[in-house]
């Protein structure tokens, strides 16, 4: 059990007079973080990287080769069946003929990949039929805010205002039209 006043220090004793310890002051160390369970996308990324590497040097010479275009040597397309390679390669020269002489190797990459796609999952006519109907609401929500801005009746104000006649007139019956007669049923 410690004493009070603690005891002090000898001024006859210099070894009394040097700190007790380290210099510094210490902390507790962390407790290793445990180890992972196995991850096989860590394997699959792992073997990615050598072909992921843009910069490689010329054995002989030392100074950097250009990246590659494709890390399989038998081109980006085989693993394709032959008559999805046609159709990829077609659409890769319309994509590259589009941007013309500007395309870099990433540029070429990612259309070479969307070429790659649409090959092996082609866009169907219900892809058309959705765009079409996106740009139809678009257009139609454009018109609306517009209208708004004018201080004109949107469509959807003139739909509720014919619902709401259409309420009352099942609610009181017909009523005189501007030009003096009642509609026939």
């Amino acid at each position: 059990m410690p004493t009070w006043p603690p005891p002090q220090p000898d001024p006859a004793d210099p070894a009394d007079l040097l700190p007790s310890g380290p210099p510094y002051p210490t902390y507790p160390r962390p407790t290793p973080r445990p180890l992972m369970p196995y991850d096989p996308s860590h394997a699959v990324a792992a073997a990615r990287l050598p072909r992921l590497q843009a910069l490689q040097r010329d054995p002989a010479t030392g100074r950097h080769l250009p990246p590659r275009l494709c890390s399989d040597p038998a081109g980006p397309f085989a693993s394709l069946t032959w008559q999805q390679q046609r159709t990829a390669e077609q659409l890769l020269y319309k994509f590259c003929a589009r941007w013309g002489s500007d395309l870099p190797h990433w540029r070429r990459a990612i259309l070479t990949g969307v070429a790659k796609r649409l090959a092996l999952h082609p866009l169907g006519s219900d892809w058309g039929r959705a765009t079409f109907r996106a740009r139809g609401n678009k257009a139609a929500v454009r018109a609306a805010q517009i209208a708004t801005a004018l201080g004109q009746p949107t469509p959807l104000d003139k739909a509720q205002a014919a619902r709401r006649e259409k309420a009352r007139e099942r609610r009181e019956g017909p009523r005189m039209m501007a030009k003096g007669w009642l509609p026939v049923d």
